[in-house]
This record gives C-alpha cells, sequence and structure tokens, in this order.
C-alpha cells in the first residue's frame, strides 16, 4: 500500500508541483452528484462476473501464460492471507492502488491525453496503458491480465470523462477489487455454501445477465448523475 502511493500518488503529485500545475485540476479532483456515485458503487460491485468472461478469452487468443505452479502459488498466498484481517488487505490492495491508480491513470495521464486528442482516444490509449501496467507489475509478465484490465480501464475513463473527476471512478476501483479480494479471502466458506467458483470455468447465464443488467443501470446514473459535466479533447474521434 505504502509503495502503492508513493510510486502513483507521490512521484505524480512532485512533478505536478515541479510543473507548477494546479493539483486539484491536474489529478481532476472534483467533486460528483449522489447518482454518479451511486452508478460508481453498482458498477464496482457489477462488472466483475464481465471480467472474468474477458478473462476467459485469454485462452482463446494464446495469451494465457499462467502455469498450474503458478496457480498453486497465488492459493497459497490466498491461505496465508488469513493470518491478516481482511480489512487490512482491502485497505493495502483494494483501497490504495484504487485512490493511487486513479490518481495516475484517470487524473495525470487523462487530463494530459484531454488536451491532445479526441475523448475517445484519450479513454481508450489511457485504457491500453493501464492494461498493459497490471501485465508489467508482476514478478512475471501475466499477460491474463491485459484484457480484463484493459475493460476495467475503460470503464474507469468514461466514468472520469463523463462525471469530470477522478473521484467516483477511485470508489468504483476500490469496489471491484475489494469485492474480488474478499471472495477470495473467504473462497472456502462459500464453496461450502455452494457458491465456489474455478478460475477457469464460465459464471451462469443468470448471473451474467443480472449483471449485464446492473452494469447498465449503474452506466445510466452516472450519465445523468453527470448532467453536462463531460469534457472535450482537442480532436474528433
Amino acid at each position: 500500500g505504502v509503495a502503492t502511493a508513493v510510486l502513483f500518488g507521490g512521484f505524480p503529485a512532485v512533478a505536478a508541483m515541479v510543473q507548477r500545475l494546479p493539483l486539484r485540476a491536474t489529478f481532476r479532483l472534483h467533486g460528483a452528484r449522489p447518482l454518479a456515485w451511486a452508478g460508481a458503487v453498482l458498477l464496482g460491485l457489477s462488472l466483475w462476473p464481465l471480467a472474468h468472461e474477458i478473462y476467459l478469452l485469454n485462452e482463446l487468443i494464446g495469451l494465457a501464460t499462467l502455469s498450474q505452479e503458478r496457480i498453486e502459488f497465488a492459493h497459497q498466498l490466498l491461505d496465508s492471507w488469513r493470518e491478516i484481517s481482511p480489512w487490512v488487505i482491502v485497505a493495502a490492495l483494494a483501497a490504495a492502488p484504487a485512490v493511487c491508480e486513479e490518481l495516475l491513470f484517470r487524473g495525470y495521464l487523462l487530463r494530459a491525453l484531454l488536451a491532445a486528442t479526441s475523448e475517445r482516444n484519450s479513454i481508450v490509449i489511457s485504457a491500453v496503458l493501464f492494461g498493459a501496467f497490471h501485465v508489467l507489475a508482476t514478478d512475471a509478465l501475466a499477460t491474463e491480465r491485459l484484457l480484463p484490465s484493459t475493460f476495467l480501464g475503460l470503464i474507469l475513463g468514461w466514468v472520469a470523462w463523463r462525471t469530470r473527476s477522478v473521484v467516483p471512478g477511485m470508489l468504483l476501483h476500490a469496489c471491484h477489487n475489494g469485492l474480488l479480494l474478499l471472495l477470495a479471502y473467504y473462497r472456502d466458506e462459500l464453496a461450502a455454501r455452494g457458491w465456489g467458483l474455478q478460475e477457469q470455468t464460465h459464471m451462469p447465464v443468470a448471473w451474467l445477465a443480472v449483471a449485464g443488467a446492473a452494469v447498465i443501470v449503474g452506466l445510466s446514473l452516472v450519465w445523468t448523475g453527470a448532467g453536462g459535466g463531460r469534457e472535450s479533447g482537442k480532436g474528433e474521434g
């Protein structure tokens, strides 16, 4: 958590101060309407089944690189988490990355891109860079993370553009990461209740239908709650 804060929050803040840029505008630290907040929470809690299905596309297109040994190591790591409070894990691995990564990717970076190119290009470029970062930010190239992370980056970029604020995206990002971490933390208890799900299996159609409907509602809330606050890029896309 501390490393994330220094890397994604501290360094960009220092760069902005060296450039004598206003921090609030540079990092898009503006408020948002209640509907936009509600939409961000709903998106954060409902995007993961769709991201899981996108993750499964890796096998079809040849991006799957995780060996069984790495999967077993991940399970051992999850087991070690049991010795730590789940709220400490959520704070360090969900809240801190959500705040700091949004400051960089949807704050500092997206603002710079919007000044140079169209809204669509800005959102796509920032999302691809966000996906690439999650491929590289491991002890080995985790190419499986490219597609789902880029997908999440597209949603986060759109939310930031529509609301003109990085804050709803922080909430969305934290809810998404936190939910996945808690599902992993309590996986044995969930499996005992019949809610277990293997990494390599598809989501039930009913889950995907509910998640898809929730995503549509969440996007609508953000759109309505943002009012006329969207931004324009330099060009047209």
